[in-house]
């Protein structure tokens, strides 16, 4: 017997011995054995390991090393942080590398602080439109100073950040892992220089993210950046000495609507300029043809579609092609926000193996192509999102540790996505294009926050909940765009992974009245659809 098929084995029996007092709660919520199968520990095989065995040694470095670790992190973002709590409380020896940032791109410059300011901006709207929830004050004479509110905000999100950064450092103290503050070089695909000392690692874990696609290929980009014409998220997020008048914003995906309502709602012109004929690709039509309403209407953003940059004339104009024709526009700032690329600098030269976009390729393990190393969150280009690194970080620790022997799959985990624009957006799971597209069999049910209590008496109507429902009742899809939905979105992940049918959440109490309850009346719109559908055929049997 092979040492795969004898792991396969011992997994199988394992993962059933410990699943069979939940056969039953998996059966009543509709979930399939292998979807219950694929949840439950698998202790019990100690032979994983040698199911996928690394390939490839890398380069060895033959020098003086200074210590030597069961475990070293490189980079102490979302999954680097928690990959070394969980090996130091685990009792590995462990060393974390941070050149910048504690918390990463994430804590420090991207999703906590954008999430900061928009905040703020919402509060400051809140008091603008005082008077619909019943407030008598002078607020058509309110005098703003949206200067100096500016610099106030930026004041109160620097403050944010730096206790969630600081916390990050409290925990890897807490968690006994050694802390190291410089630039890793990789010397071999184990071992690393920091601050003039080599260090060895038993395991390495690559958790260095990504940075900002700068598109400095194109002519008087790089100038604009010298200059400060143009900028990335990274400067987008901490200008905050003065407040532009105008701003381009080159990409209209995440990034850029996030950073076009954060503007436009202190009082900026914004024009985004998007290649695509609509914005946030990959977002269900519906959800976002109602979005771009809501930018233009509420938000008073300009969105030019089709439109393709090609250079930046005279450090001034922005020059696109748009229907075969060249374009001019300008603005006091331009942000180029067209996404962002693994940043796996050095890591070919010690072996290790990267794809077309220079991320560094992974198993269902984080396992690179060389031994005992593995790469988790943006570096492998895999939903460059913090709830991804987190499970990566899960995952690979777990692997280390020879426990569990949970595999992560991007192609088939459902991965929620989050935009925290006004109203908010969240999807996981297929849009409605992408279930025609695969040919399934399925009916799309809808409710809309403009008929949900809680939304009526807290005054946030727009919106809606889609659901993409099998005609077995299985949910596949979902896309939200309403009032916090971010924050119970996670509800419809754990339905579409889990297999839990409309007939299962229907049955579930959701608190009244919640805004989440909305899922539960998209589910149980669902199910009148289908029984009708089956009393019909009954009907006709």
């Amino acid at each position: 017997m092979t040492a795969e098929s004898k792991c396969t084995k011992s997994c199988a029996t394992g993962c059933a011995s410990s699943c069979e007092a939940s056969k039953s709660s998996c059966a009543s919520s509709c979930a399939s054995q292998s979807s219950c199968n694929s949840s439950c520990p698998k202790s019990t095989c100690s032979e994983a390991k040698e199911c996928s065995a690394w390939k490839d040694e890398g380069l060895k470095y033959e020098g003086e090393v200074a210590d030597e670790f069961d475990l070293i992190v490189v980079g102490s973002g979302p999954g680097g942080y928690l990959a070394a709590e969980m090996a130091g409380k685990a009792g590995l020896k462990t060393l974390i590398v941070e050149k910048e940032f504690w918390g990463g791109v994430c804590l420090n410059i991207g999703c906590i602080p954008t999430k900061a300011m928009l905040r703020s901006t919402h509060a400051l709207e809140e008091v603008i439109h005082a008077a619909k929830f019943g407030v008598v004050a002078n607020l058509e004479d309110l005098n703003i100073d949206y200067q100096q509110s500016w610099v106030k905000m930026h004041e109160r999100k620097a403050k944010v950040v730096a206790k969630l950064s600081g916390g990050v450092k409290f925990l890897m103290k807490a968690s006994k892992v050694q802390t190291e503050e410089g630039v890793a070089k990789f010397v071999g695909a184990r071992e690393i220089e920091v601050n003039g000392k080599v260090y060895r690692g038993k395991n390495v874990i690559l958790a260095t993210g990504s940075h900002s696609n700068r598109m400095k290929f194109l002519e008087g980009f790089e100038k604009g950046y010298e200059s400060g014409k143009l900028m990335t998220s990274r400067e987008a997020i901490n200008n905050d000495k003065s407040l532009p008048a105008s701003m381009v914003i080159v990409g209209g995906g995440v990034i850029g609507v996030e950073f076009a309502q954060m503007y436009a709602s202190m009082g900026t012109k914004v024009t985004i300029i998007q290649r695509e004929d609509r914005l946030l690709p990959g977002i269900d039509k519906e959800i976002v043809d109602e979005f771009a309403r809501i930018l233009k209407t509420d938000s008073k953003i300009d969105v030019i579609y089709g439109a393709t940059s090609t250079k930046l004339e005279d450090d001034e104009n922005l020059v696109y092609t748009k229907d075969g024709k060249e374009e001019k526009i300008t603005a006091e700032v331009i942000l180029i926000a067209t996404g962002r690329v693994p940043a796996s600098e050095g890591l070919a030269e010690v072996g290790i193996e990267l794809g077309a976009r220079k991320e560094v390729k992974v198993d269902k393990f984080l396992r690179t192509n060389v031994k005992g190393v593995y790469a988790i969150g943006d570096v492998t280009n895999q939903n460059m999102l913090a709830h991804v690194a987190y499970i990566h970080a899960v995952t690979a620790v777990h692997h280390i540790l020879d426990l569990y022997g949970i595999p992560y799959d991007p192609a088939t985990k459902p991965v929620p996505a989050c935009i925290y624009t006004s109203p908010e957006i969240a999807t996981v799971g297929l849009t409605e294009d992408q279930a025609k597209e695969a040919g399934l069999d399925f009916i799309v049910s809808k409710y809309k926050f403009a008929t949900l209590g809680k939304a009526i008496a807290a005054e946030e109507t727009k919106g809606l909940i889609k659901l993409i429902v099998l005609k077995d009742g299985h949910i596949v899809g979902a896309s939200l765009m309403g009032p916090n939905v971010t924050d119970y979105v996670a509800e419809l992940a754990v339905a579409i992974e889990k297999r839990i049918c409309v007939t299962a959440l229907t049955h579930i109490i959701h608190p009244h009245p919640t805004f989440n309850e909305i899922i539960w009346e998209a589910a149980r719109s669902a199910l009148s659809k289908l029984t009708a559908e089956k009393l019909n055929e009954r009907k006709n049997s």
